[in-house]
């Protein structure tokens, strides 16, 4: 068996570049796609979840809490630079 000559090895190469090339965004086509229909699949669940819970406890389950009150301060700053003054 001979070697392959420098010419046919560049030759080889080049094909295959080519194929990448052209075969790259089929392939990152595909992988978007598989995203999409797991995030489409996640949201069928989750509804399906909701109404298995309003079904069983004629409810919808309760959002998050409210954020919390903010202090009262003792003092009240008249000017803007007095926020961030340190006196």
């Amino acid at each position: 068996m001979r070697a392959l000559s420098p010419l046919e090895t560049v030759t080889v190469i080049l094909i295959l570049l080519v194929f990448l090339v052209l075969a790259g965004p089929a392939i990152l086509q595909q992988r978007e796609q598989a995203r999409d229909s797991q995030r489409r699949a996640n949201l069928q669940r989750l509804g399906l979840s909701l109404n298995t819970y309003h079904d069983t406890f004629q409810a919808f389950p309760a959002g998050s809490p409210p954020p919390p009150r903010p202090q009262p301060t003792t003092q009240s700053p008249d000017l803007p630079g007095e926020l961030i003054s340190p006196y």
